[in-house]
């Protein structure tokens, strides 16, 4: 009788330590997953902030094409880690417009350039997409 409470006792560990490592693997991968995707979700809001940020500094009525790109390199810059490989497209350039006349700053960055390197994202095959934040402004008049 003891000898089979004994050997119970053992298959009862073993399935335990089955079980664990079943639902550990579940885990780890979900926890895998919402780290990649919560630093997909942060960049794109530092690329956006920074193509918002550019678009307010070329509404003024003095900016140039290199105070947009200025402001937008200073935004992404600031941020930690701070954010390269990016691209920037401004249309049509805010210098020759009139007072009311709408431009668009686009900053672009692709998943190679934010990327957490290693990912179980990407080997699942769920590769989150490049990133690409647009903004459209008014060209403000001179006062």
């Amino acid at each position: 009788m003891a000898m089979a409470m004994i050997k119970k006792a053992k298959t009862r560990r073993g399935t335990v330590l089955i079980e664990t490592a079943l639902v550990l693997i579940w885990i780890i991968l979900i926890s895998m997953l919402l780290i990649e995707y919560g630093w997909f979700f942060l960049k794109a809001q530092q690329i956006t902030n920074a193509a918002r940020q550019g678009a307010r500094v070329g509404a003024r009525a003095d900016a140039t094409i290199g105070d947009i790109h200025a402001a937008i390199d200073a935004s992404l810059a600031s941020g930690s880690p701070p954010v390269t490989g990016y691209s920037v497209t401004i249309a049509p350039d805010p210098a020759s417009l009139d007072a009311g006349q709408l431009f668009s700053v686009t900053v672009d960055l692709g998943y190679d350039d934010y990327g957490l390197g290693v990912s179980i994202v990407s080997f699942l095959g769920l590769r989150p997409p490049d990133i690409s934040k647009e903004v459209t402004m008014a060209r403000e008049g001179s006062d």
